[in-house]
């Protein structure tokens, strides 16, 4: 009983890790509302008081300055200027303004699918 377990416990294992999220940030593709998408960009995080909460900001090629507002960026990287790597997929910003001003900028909700960075 006890290889049984031990067996299965390998195969969830090995399940889990082939789907990690990692494998599925390559494929991601636009759908439903989606604006747009991108993989593995270089961009600086930043608060954005205006909506208080954090984002990114990188430059497209189109030479236009992106931010994309992430609610739920992970707790590590929320770190003013930090460099990273993302990857994830843009739609229209529906969060509301705290400020009723906000700087200048092309501004969008994202939703990450992965981020790497220095951890300083």
């Amino acid at each position: 009983m006890k290889n049984v377990n031990l067996a299965l416990s390998i195969f969830c294992f090995l399940v889990v890790l082939s789907c990690s999220k990692s494998n599925r940030c390559d494929e991601i593709v636009c759908v439903n509302d989606c604006v747009f998408v991108e993989i593995d960009k270089s961009a600086t995080v930043h608060f954005y008081g205006c909506y208080i909460t954090w984002g990114i900001q990188f430059t497209n090629e189109a030479n236009d300055v992106i931010i994309g507002l992430a609610p739920d960026m992970p707790i590590e990287y929320k770190e003013e200027g930090k460099e990273i790597t993302f990857s994830g997929t843009f739609y229209e910003n529906d969060l509301p303004l705290a400020i009723p001003d906000p700087m200048p900028g092309n501004f969008y909700r994202m939703e990450i699918c992965s981020m790497n960075g220095d951890s300083n």
